[in-house]
C-alpha cells in the first residue's frame, strides 16, 4: 500500500516539473521576440515635408537630428514635383511627385546634406548622432 501512496506523488512530481521546465522555455522564448520587437519599435521614422510658402518651395525642417538607425520620410505636399538629392552619404530620390514620399535609413553618424535639383534654392541637412 505504501508504494502506491508514493507512486502518485512520483507521477504529481514529474507532472510539476514538466510545467516548470516547459514554462521556462515559454519565457525564454518569448524573451528573444520580445528584443527583437522592442528593437524595431525603437526605430524612429522622422518625417520632412516639401512645403510651399510664399512662392517658394522649402523642406521643413529643413535640418534635423536623429540617431542611427533613424528613418526619414520626405513628404511632397506642394503643387510641383521635386527631388532629395544627396550630396554625398545617401541614395537620391527620383521625382517626387504631388502626394508622393521618399525614405532614407542613416545607419552611419555624420552629417548629410541634401537638394533639390528642380528647385536648387531648396537645402536640407540631416545630422545623424
Amino acid at each position: 500500500m505504501a508504494q502506491l501512496i508514493k507512486r502518485p506523488q512520483v507521477l504529481w512530481a514529474a507532472l510539476a516539473l514538466t510545467v516548470v521546465v516547459t514554462l521556462l522555455l515559454v519565457a525564454c522564448g518569448s524573451g528573444s521576440a520580445g528584443a527583437a520587437s522592442r528593437q524595431s519599435a525603437s526605430t524612429q521614422v522622422v518625417r520632412v515635408s516639401i512645403v510651399e510658402n510664399n512662392g517658394r518651395y522649402a523642406f521643413s525642417p529643413a535640418a534635423i537630428t536623429i540617431p542611427k538607425g533613424s528613418q526619414v520620410v520626405w513628404v511632397n505636399g506642394s503643387d510641383a514635383s521635386h527631388t532629395v538629392t544627396s550630396s554625398g552619404g545617401f541614395a537620391s530620390s527620383g521625382l517626387i511627385g504631388q502626394r508622393q514620399s521618399f525614405s532614407a535609413t542613416f545607419a552611419n553618424a555624420g552629417t548629410f546634406a541634401y537638394h533639390c535639383t528642380v528647385h536648387p534654392y531648396m537645402m536640407g541637412t540631416v545630422i545623424v548622432k
